[in-house]
């Protein structure tokens, strides 16, 4: 059987949650590699670009208040 009609509520809560954690880390990671090639700066100005169009891109916007502390 299928796992989505056969698992239960926590066994695909768990597996979204784990999910999530798989996806952002892994977007931390690319954005780590952006920053060490492209710059902070402009990887920034391109992030509150992005943000312009992409109201929804919570998630980056609060890595972005990350970013710009790092020095």
């Amino acid at each position: 059987m299928d796992f989505t009609t056969t698992a239960s509520y926590n066994d695909i809560k768990n597996f979204v949650s784990s999910l999530e954690e798989i996806c952002y880390w892994s977007l931390m990671y690319m954005e780590a590699i952006i920053l060490r090639r492209c710059g902070k700066n402009n990887f920034i100005t391109f992030a509150e670009n992005y943000l312009n169009r992409n109201k929804d891109a919570s998630n980056l916007s609060n890595r972005i208040s990350i970013y710009k502390k790092i020095a």
